[in-house]
Formats: structure tokens, sequence, C-alpha cells
């Protein structure tokens, strides 16, 4: 998985927000769409063919769309169709329910219900509190993010198609989900008088702790904020790097394996001036993003 993970982001990372950009400069939204749509598809098919979830594919692609930039053209051109997707994934899930398995497990639904909702609350704050938020707004986000979503319905799936679960939790999952997603609207409407409850009843030496902590913590952004711009040179240095070393492993692996690959093609049925012709273009496509790359970074 980690050497998945790896070469999928490495790989993705130089190719896929350069082709992105590439793309946006069109102004084809169209050929956008069907771009980031493409892109999502065929790394969910990679990591299915690797044995891994669609949904780890799906989420590398978003996640290197990203990365280009180009997000906030993205995003609006693709809403239609996640709506589209998200109503046939949420009615198929809701026929997977039994009421029958639901009405037998109800003692569970309600107890992992609020296991839930404390967990989600407790765990969302304190770490939106070790982010620099003052407790009043990290309780805050913590009630608004105290429900489960429909990632627990994949890996629910993904589990029983393994064997490794009673199909029954799947409809549990499912109606945790459901009770967590109901209570939600109450608890963000509430949250502000919540969260300045929960502050009120913290002991004041752990009141006096946070007010030090956040005062640090914003004097550790002041220094960062003055070193921001070493560190964007430091990684266009490390990008530029990246491409060199990237375009000289094309190069060196072109001149170890050409005569190989020539013969390869020449027994496929092609002359041998086609095999080395198709061998050079073969690597000057490979070597032309890093080409491009290096180009950019070094201007």
């Amino acid at each position: 998985l980690a050497a998945f993970l790896f070469a999928v982001t490495i790989a993705g990372y130089l190719v896929v927000p350069r082709a992105m950009r590439a793309i946006a400069r069109q102004r084809s939204t169209e050929t956008l769409l069907v771009a980031s749509v493409g892109l999502c598809f065929a790394l969910a098919y990679l990591a299915q063919w690797a044995g891994y979830s669609v949904a780890l594919g799906a989420f590398l692609a978003g996640a290197l769309v990203a990365e280009s930039g180009k997000n906030r053209q993205v995003e609006p051109l693709v809403r239609p169709l996640r709506d589209l997707f998200a109503a046939v994934f949420f009615v198929a899930v809701g026929m997977t329910v039994d009421p029958l398995v639901l009405r037998e497990h109800l003692g569970a639904v309600a107890l992992l219900s609020a296991v839930v909702l404390v967990g989600q609350v407790a765990s969302v704050s304190f770490g939106a509190f070790l982010s620099g938020y003052a407790p009043p707004l990290a309780l805050r986000a913590g009630f608004a993010l105290a429900n489960i979503g429909e990632f627990s319905f994949i890996l629910a799936g993904a589990l029983v198609a393994a064997r490794a679960i009673d199909p029954a939790l799947v409809s549990i999952a499912v109606s945790v989900s459901v009770v967590t997603t109901f209570a939600a609207p109450w608890l963000i409407r509430h949250s502000e008088r919540l969260a300045l409850g929960v502050e009120h009843r913290l002991p004041r030496p752990l009141r006096t702790v946070a007010t030090l902590y956040g005062a640090w913590l914003e004097r550790e952004r002041a220094a960062a904020r003055g070193e921001a711009r070493r560190f964007r040179l430091l990684r266009l240095a490390g990008l530029l790097a990246l491409d060199a070393l990237c375009f000289a492993a094309v190069v060196i692996a072109t001149a170890l394996t050409h005569e190989r690959l020539e013969a390869i093609l020449v027994e496929a049925g092609l002359a041998a001036g086609h095999a080395r012709a198709a061998v050079l273009v073969g690597a000057a496509l490979v070597a032309t993003p890093f080409m491009i790359g290096i180009a950019r970074l070094a201007s």
C-alpha cells in the first residue's frame, strides 16, 4: 500500500497538476469536466486493479487535481455529477437496511450513536484547540462535525464483502449515521450556547493553560510567517531537483534499454528504423513533463 501510494502520488504530482493547468487554459468547461472525471475513474480503476478500494483512487485523483490550483473551477463543474452519484449511492445504501435486523439491535444503535456524538465532539474540539483556535470556537467546530458520513457505509460494505463482519453491522452503521445526521442540525443551531456552557464549566487551571497555549501558538505563527519566503524558495528548489532527477532517470533508462526495446518492437513486426524512432519518441514524451517543469521552475 505504501509503495502504491508513493508511486501514484509522485507520478501524479509531476503530471496531473501541469496537465490540468494546460487544459484549464483552453477555457473549455466541457474539456475540463471530462478530464477531471476521467482522471477520477482512471485512478479508481487503477486502485481496484492493485487490490485496493476505488474510493482510495478517487481520493488521490481529487488531491492531485487540487494541487493544480484549479479546484475552484473544477468543483462547480463536477457538483451536478456528484449529486447524481450521491443520490444513487444513498438509495442503494438505504435498500441494504433490514428493519427487522434494526429492531433487534436497537440498543446497539443507541449506544453507538451516543459514542459517535461524544467522540466526534471531543476529538474535533481537541484537534481544533491544538491548531490554535480558542476553546469556544473549537467546541463549536466539534458540535458542527458530530455526525459520521457516508464513508462509514463504504468501510462496512468492504468488511462485509471480505466476510470480516456480520452483514447486520451494515444496517447498524447506516442507522447510526442517520441518527447522528438528524442530531447534527440541532447541535449546530445550539453550538454557541453549548460551547459557552462547556467553557464556563472548565476548571480555572485548564482555562489558564488554554490561554497561554493560544498566546504561544500565535507567537510561533508570527515567526513562521517570516520564514514563509525561505520555505517557498526551498520548496521550488526541491521540485526543480526532483524534475531534474526524473529527467536524468528517463535519459539513463533509455540509454540502457533502447537496444532491448528496439529488439522487442522488431520482433513485433516493426522495421528497425521505425522501432528506433518509436523508442526515442516514447522517451521524449515521458521526459517532456520534466523538461517543462525544469524550464518553468528555473525561470
